[in-house]
């Protein structure tokens, strides 16, 4: 009788078995990546929701013709939202906003997730005052075109609902009712129709994120050279090897409000296109 293997040796073999095994996807996301995703994710809901009644006002603007007499409908922001309160109530204010965190979730977590993936093709490293703007610019307009590819039919559905009326102008119930309803008006699922406008959509949305990730990190950097500069300062910035909240908060804000500059005319002829 073979006397038993001894309990190293079966431990080994395990380990042995188990890289060569080919790991699952969960098996290859860290538990920082994860955080990250979950992390992003919710900062994009909560985000979103704040900012549903000038996001619906946004669309109106863009959308409105002018009358026979050139007038306009919709006029300021304060007449705006007044106005959507006496037809629509509080409702109004986020009208679609439900469909814009159903989007807004993946695809903040495809965006970063795709960016970082980006940035190991393209070898930029992890230390912001070593990468190439180029590159990151690079990355985060591929990073963009990921995202938008892989949510647009959300987007799609979001603008039809923000965009339509009340009581007999209101075509879609709800989320579902629109997916099926446009599917079935407009060609169906091969005929491209939940992708309606997203060429003017990634020609705006690939240099606004790529933009909006290159000024970030790029002020990042800066900012930690001169906080590094600083004695009072620098113990704590090498310490987490990051910024803190704050200075990253302002960081955001400006790269946000340049690239968003850039990306508005686009969003115009997009949401034209999508309600075409």
């Amino acid at each position: 009788m073979a006397a038993p293997a001894p309990a190293n040796a079966t431990i080994q073999e395990e380990e042995d078995e188990g890289l060569r095994r080919p790991s699952s996807l969960w098996d290859r996301v860290t538990l920082s990546q994860l955080k990250h995703l979950v992390a992003g994710g919710v900062a994009g809901a909560v985000s979103r929701t704040a900012v549903s009644p000038l996001e619906r006002m946004k669309i109106l603007f863009q959308l409105q013709v002018e009358t026979v007499k050139g007038e306009r409908k919709f006029q300021g922001m304060a007449s705006t939202l007044r106005l959507i309160w006496r037809e629509e109530g509080v409702k109004g204010y986020f009208k679609g906003n439900g469909t814009n965190v159903m989007r807004i979730v993946p695809y903040v977590a495809v965006q970063f997730a795709a960016y970082e993936e980006y940035k190991k093709l393209l070898g930029i490293p992890d230390d912001v005052r070593e990468q190439s703007p180029l590159k990151r610019l690079v990355a985060g307009g591929l990073a963009g075109i990921t995202s938008v590819t892989a949510t647009y039919p959300l987007d799609l559905v979001r603008t039809r609902l923000s965009a339509q009326g009340e009581g007999p102008d209101r075509k879609y119930k709800n989320v579902r009712h629109a997916f099926r309803t446009i599917l079935k008006e407009e060609g169906g699922m091969w005929s491209g129709c939940l992708y309606r406008g997203i060429f003017p959509t990634l020609c705006g949305i690939a240099p606004y994120v790529g933009l909006n990730f290159a000024v970030y990190e790029t002020l990042k950097g800066w900012v930690m050279l001169q906080l590094l500069e600083d004695d009072d300062n620098r113990q704590q910035v090498e310490l987490d090897s990051e910024l803190p909240v704050g200075w990253k908060l302002g960081c955001g804000a400006i790269a946000g409000a340049l690239g968003q500059s850039g990306e508005c005319h686009m969003t115009t002829s997009d949401c034209h296109v999508i309600l075409t």
